[in-house]
């Protein structure tokens, strides 16, 4: 039996803010910036709520940085201790020469875990970063309590008979489709970050121009412009190369092992959107919310909404309905 029921819809109804920044999404919160020893790799985080209270792990995506999370730190860290984190080799994280693919980021976070003191945390992860929280939960289920994902990717990997078998085949980097294109921007602007190369990568995260400030493109050409992130960039988007990506995505049975209960979000012009769907039918205690008026960035786009959803689910007030 696969998951087909618990598919909701929703528009986007938030307020741009003539004067929307990081800061002022920042402003208000007692948080603080960091630097974690995760066996050898300097890591960076925000760590916002009381350290006593039930653990919340944030991940961005591909090339992403823990800006991505500024106008949900807020909401989320009064009811969790929250660590967003800049993933290995992202953002202002060292940045090892090996690809920084599912198993490794599960490796990483195990040992981040470690060195953090944090024995058992929900996750929140963005595109890529969903990928991660994934793996960990079928890898080390243990150590995870729920999963809250947005513009989810690495499964399932679809069967022969499947209709998109030959499409997740095709190489990411050699159409002329939006991924593709997106691709090849990320490596254009890798090798020499400019404000239009950054500001074009955040047009194909965010829905409404209105939100992609001139704050958030600065910090964009800022991380892209680090030591070594020209040369972490092949290792960054690893999952470009087919037989990687498919030797990283979860199988059906893997998915439908993942017991935690699942949040999924996703844009309705996202082109992750038919994925998202497949993956739902597979998890066990799984729930997506579709949002009209947003793409890949939900947690930054809407906020009010995805806060409000994310702590219902993440305190157990709202939960997925178990297939039987």
């Amino acid at each position: 039996m696969t998951n087909t029921e618990n598919v909701e819809q929703v528009t986007a109804t938030e307020p741009t803010g003539e004067y929307r920044s990081i800061w002022s999404d920042l402003r208000g919160v007692s948080f603080s910036q960091g630097w974690l020893d995760v066996d050898g790799i300097r890591t960076r985080y925000l760590r916002a709520g009381d350290p006593n209270a039930p653990k919340l792990v944030l991940m961005p995506g591909t090339g992403g940085h823990v800006e991505t999370y500024a106008a949900n730190l807020g909401p989320l860290s009064e009811h969790f201790d929250c660590w967003a984190v800049d993933m290995i080799g992202q953002g202002y994280t060292d940045k090892p020469s090996y690809d920084y693919d599912s198993f490794a980021a599960a490796d990483f976070l195990v040992k981040l875990f470690a060195a953090a003191g944090i024995e058992r945390a929900s996750l929140v992860g963005v595109s890529v970063g969903s990928w991660y929280a994934f793996r960990l939960a079928a890898t080390h289920p243990e150590l995870v309590d729920r999963l809250v994902l947005l513009a989810p990717s690495g499964a399932p990997n679809p069967d022969p008979e499947d209709d998109w078998y030959e499409l997740y085949r095709m190489p990411l980097d050699q159409g002329d489709d939006d991924v593709s294109s997106g691709v090849k921007l990320r490596e254009k602007a890798a090798q020499k970050p400019t404000w239009e190369d950054a500001r074009q990568i955040l047009t194909q995260l965010i829905h409404d121009p209105r939100n992609i400030t001139d704050d958030l493109i600065a910090a964009r050409v800022d991380v892209m412009s680090q030591p070594g992130a020209a040369e972490s960039t092949p290792h960054v988007m690893w999952w470009r190369n087919t037989d990687r990506r498919i030797a990283n995505t979860l199988t059906k049975k893997e998915l439908a092992g993942i017991q935690a209960p699942v949040l999924m979000f996703v844009g309705k012009t996202d082109f992750l959107q038919p994925i998202t769907r497949e993956i739902l039918k597979y998890l066990p205690n799984g729930r997506l919310i579709e949002f009209e008026g947003a793409n890949h960035w939900i947690q930054y786009e809407a906020p009010h909404q995805f806060n409000e959803l994310a702590i219902e689910f993440l305190t157990g007030e709202a939960s997925p309905t178990p297939r039987a």
